[in-house]
């Protein structure tokens, strides 16, 4: 039963449209039939309690105040999935990328563990960013050492800034592109990698998941996340990374 229905029945007994204890023939005049068991259920259940007429159509009303914040909650918070049998109702993680991207006017920060065939995966940022020229985007990904590579840090970030210009970005103006330095570390012991898969439409929208930027985790795997339409814990979010940016913990990757 929603709010709607639990202030209709508060509203049916303070009119005094329906008895107290109530009538079922009343409840047919007022035009509820598909769903009158559940009514009949709730009010001669009150009714059995001896609670009164007042007693009753106050608790719907508070009850109906409860219902209002689940039901706030629910549209604040939206699953999302990847790959195959999809239950019916749930959106894809594609799709909820694609809604950020298209819900940011002014800032957009997305992180990410992986990124595979940008071309294609941000095909669709870059071309907002493209229509969008108020549109800051900051773009935070892992940038690895391969085992045993003895390569300059600095040699590694201008290759992975070369790759990113050339073959992975299919836009004509670029997003700022930042990395954490502690994923370059010689030992192992010393190393960390940025592995949080975040998008961050302004303050407004969110998508938090397990997804990375890869047509497969996009579309094929295995993937789940939440879609967030909650201003303070989105608000926390992009200011932990704003944080990381300020205190040097991630780096920018000159483009």
């Amino acid at each position: 039963m929603n709010s709607r229905e639990l202030i209709f029945l508060a509203d049916l007994i303070e009119t005094f449209r329906l008895s107290w204890p109530p009538d079922a023939s009343q409840l047919r005049s007022a035009g509820i039939a598909g769903d009158q068991a559940e009514y009949w259920q709730l009010l001669t259940g009150a009714a059995a309690t001896g609670a009164s007429a007042t007693t009753t159509s106050w608790l719907l009303r508070r009850l109906a105040e409860e219902v209002v914040q689940r039901e706030a909650v629910d549209a604040a918070i939206q699953p999302v999935a990847s790959g195959p049998c999809m239950v019916s109702g749930l959106r894809s993680t594609e799709d909820a990328f694609r809604e950020i991207i298209d819900q940011a006017v002014h800032r957009l920060l997305i992180t990410g563990f992986v990124l595979h065939n940008g071309q294609t995966v941000l095909r669709h940022l870059a071309n907002r960013m493209d229509t969008q020229p108020t549109l800051d985007v900051v773009l935070c990904l892992d940038v690895s050492r391969a085992p045993g590579d003895t390569t300059d840090d600095l040699a590694i970030i201008a290759g992975f800034a070369e790759r990113f210009r050339q073959t992975e970005w299919p836009g004509s103006r670029l997003p700022k592109l930042y990395y954490d330095p502690r994923s370059l570390a010689r030992g192992a012991e010393d190393r960390s990698v940025l592995h949080a898969k975040v998008a961050i439409a302004d303050a407004s929208r969110a998508l938090i998941g397990s997804a990375n930027l890869t047509e497969a985790a996009l579309q094929r795997n295995i993937e789940i996340g939440i879609l967030l339409s909650a201003p303070t814990p989105i608000a926390s979010v992009r200011a932990h990374f704003e944080v990381l940016i300020h205190n040097g913990i991630l780096l920018q990757v000159p483009l």
